[in-house]
């Protein structure tokens, strides 16, 4: 009973959990797949609200691009643990085997801790998993980005998470719209007339999004009233054009336009 009321009064009855972080997964997939860079303030607030955290590491081999965001993971996390091998040999798996280490090892000076959390996509860490949930009886949380992780690791865990989130992805198809149009308002000076599909079209081709999520996005910035069809005629033709309420979007903290010389 002791334990049960200590866990109550440390995190307001959340479970205590360790997060280990694949920083070069993450990155390296989100970019690839995606073309974005990991949110972590955003992913450390999520886990935060779930879970009495501990512990939060980072691992990656930070001597190139990953340098850049360090100064993103020092925001949440002091605790940073570099990988980089100066071996031409086993040089891909490097970042897996100290990590892994450092589980196994965690583990046993740690019991009290009631959830891992586990941010990679290697099927490497299916027997860690295995020996948490089994071994240690501890729930197991797999974070990963979507079409780059294990589907054995997937099978393994007690939950997974995949990342873009769908609010994630809903966010980028929106800033690639208001962009979009942005860019092409400046360039005609309110001129050009713009239409709907016109928009989902370009947008799903010039930033390598699906085009169905364009449009559902489109369509709720339709329905928000954050974007409005103004009927126009050309050669006797009816044009749907669009004009978007940029204060609207401003004052809801949507979308800043970008500044321009006068």
């Amino acid at each position: 009973m002791s334990s049960i009321w200590q866990r109550i009064f440390r995190g307001g009855g959340k479970k205590r959990a360790a997060a280990f972080v694949d920083f070069e997964h993450w990155c390296i997939s989100m970019q690839k797949l995606y073309g974005q860079k990991p949110d972590v303030r955003a992913w450390y607030e999520m886990i935060r609200k779930e879970y009495d955290v501990a512990e939060v590491v980072f691992f990656g081999d930070f001597s190139g691009s990953l340098k850049y965001e360090l100064e993103k993971i020092r925001s949440v996390t002091q605790h940073i643990i570099e990988t980089q091998n100066s071996s031409t040999k086993y040089k891909k798996d490097f970042t897996d085997f100290l990590m892994l280490d450092y589980i196994y090892r965690y583990s046993i000076h740690n019991p009290r801790i009631d959830t891992y959390i586990l941010f990679t996509g290697d099927g490497h860490f299916t027997s860690v998993v295995n020996f948490l949930k089994t071994e240690c009886r501890k729930e197991v949380v797999i974070h990963g980005v979507a079409g780059a992780t294990s589907k054995k690791l997937w099978e393994e865990a007690t939950r997974c998470i995949e990342f873009p989130t769908a609010e994630q992805q809903r966010e980028q198809c929106r800033q690639a719209i208001l962009k979009n149009l942005d860019r092409l308002d400046a360039k005609s000076r309110g001129r050009l007339w713009v239409t709907f599909m016109k928009t989902v079209s370009t947008v799903a081709e010039a930033e390598g999004l699906p085009e169905d999520e364009i449009k559902q996005e489109m369509q709720s910035l339709v329905d928000e009233k954050y974007i409005t069809r103004q009927i126009r005629y050309s050669r006797g033709r009816k044009v749907a054009v669009l004009e978007v309420n940029w204060e609207k979007l401003a004052a809801a903290g949507l979308y800043e336009r970008e500044k321009r010389a006068k």
